[in-house]
C-alpha cells in the first residue's frame, strides 16, 4: 500500500514527442488543401539533419479530399491514401481533419511512431504525452525529500 516500488513498474507509452507528426494545420498553411492538385514534400529534421522525409498529393474537390502519402520506412515502400475532410467553426474559416487509416476516426495529427509503418492517430497507436508520463512527479519528490528531512531531524528548508 503506496510502499517503495508500488504501482506499475512495466515498460511506459510511447510518447507523441518521439513521433513523427503529420498535422493537418501545417499541410493547410503550405497550401495542400487548396482546390485541385497539389503536390509536396515534408521533412522533418533534427539539427540540420533531415530525419525523415514524405512526399505527398491532394486532391481537393469542395469540402472534401484525398491526401496521398509517398515514404520509405525501414527500407519499405508505403504508399496509401487519406481522406480528408472539413468542418466549419461558428467562428467563420474552415477547419481540415484527416480521417485516421487505422481507426476511421476525426484527427487533426497523424503520428508515425519508431517502429509503425503506417501513420496513425493518437489513440490507433496507443500514445500519450510525455507531460502525462511525468505528471506529478515533481511534486513527489518534493514530499519525499521533505519527508526523509524529518526523519533525520533536519530542517528541510536548509537541503539542497
Amino acid at each position: 500500500m503506496g510502499g517503495y516500488k508500488s504501482g506499475f513498474q512495466g515498460t511506459k507509452k510511447t510518447t507523441v514527442q518521439e513521433c513523427l507528426t503529420l498535422s493537418s494545420k501545417n499541410l493547410n498553411g503550405l497550401g495542400a488543401f487548396e482546390l485541385g492538385w497539389r503536390e509536396g514534400l515534408c521533412s522533418w529534421r533534427r539539427g540540420e539533419e533531415v530525419i525523415a522525409e514524405l512526399e505527398y498529393n491532394t486532391s481537393m474537390f469542395g469540402e472534401k479530399g484525398t491526401l496521398w502519402l509517398r515514404y520509405y520506412v525501414d527500407g519499405k515502400f508505403m504508399y496509401y491514401t487519406v481522406t480528408i475532410v472539413s468542418t466549419v467553426p461558428h467562428y467563420g474559416g474552415r477547419r481540415w481533419w484527416f480521417i485516421c487509416p487505422i481507426t476511421k476516426s476525426r484527427v487533426g495529427k497523424l503520428y508515425l511512431p519508431p517502429g509503425a509503418t503506417q501513420f496513425g492517430s493518437r489513440k490507433a497507436h496507443d500514445l500519450t504525452y510525455r507531460s502525462c508520463q511525468e505528471s506529478g512527479s515533481r511534486e513527489r519528490s518534493e514530499r519525499f525529500r521533505r519527508k526523509v528531512a524529518l526523519r533525520l531531524g533536519a530542517d528541510y528548508a536548509g537541503l539542497c
